[in-house]
């Protein structure tokens, strides 16, 4: 059990999530052609299995992975690199009605900053026990939270 406290953030939706194991999701839009089908296949699986994961969902490759993930019955932890949206979809508002999404921020800026987003990788790498990478560029930040994680003994899945 992780030992979390959320103060100083908003969150809206089910925190007993923060309690569960999570697997941290990273995925790039620059990807070959069959990467998006492999991607929505994993996230389709993984939501029927009940997966957990754990992520910023900020491109659209992410939130791609973070509404199928939901459409098919996962939970879901959304780490938010700037203030909590006023708007959600109609997947993610019967995820929060079935206690399957929490949304966390710790920034009140309306718009994404760089160091924003770095927090927020840095904090998802934190609370998954393990890493799943789609399409991570070298050099990137995702290849920064990868390594991260393997020095802290995780196991990293890349894609």
């Amino acid at each position: 059990m992780k030992n979390l406290n959320l103060v100083g953030t908003t969150w809206i939706g089910n925190s007993s999530l923060l309690d569960e194991e999570l697997v941290g999701v990273f995925a790039s839009d620059r990807s070959d052609i069959l990467m998006p089908r492999r991607r929505d296949h994993w996230a389709a699986d993984a939501g029927l299995e009940g997966c957990k994961v754990v992520g910023s969902f900020r491109n659209l490759s992410e939130r791609n992975i973070l509404e199928i993930l939901l459409r098919y019955g996962g939970h879901a932890v959304w780490i938010v690199d700037r203030k909590l949206p006023t708007i959600y979809s109609s997947t993610c508002c019967q995820a929060f009605a079935e206690g399957r999404l929490l949304v966390v921020s710790c920034f009140w800026n309306d718009e994404s900053l760089f160091s924003t987003r770095q927090y927020c990788a840095d904090f998802v790498q934190r609370l998954a026990s393990r890493l799943i990478l789609w399409a991570p560029s070298s050099g990137g930040l995702m290849q920064r939270v990868a390594s991260c994680a393997y020095r802290n003994g995780k196991l990293v899945e890349v894609h």
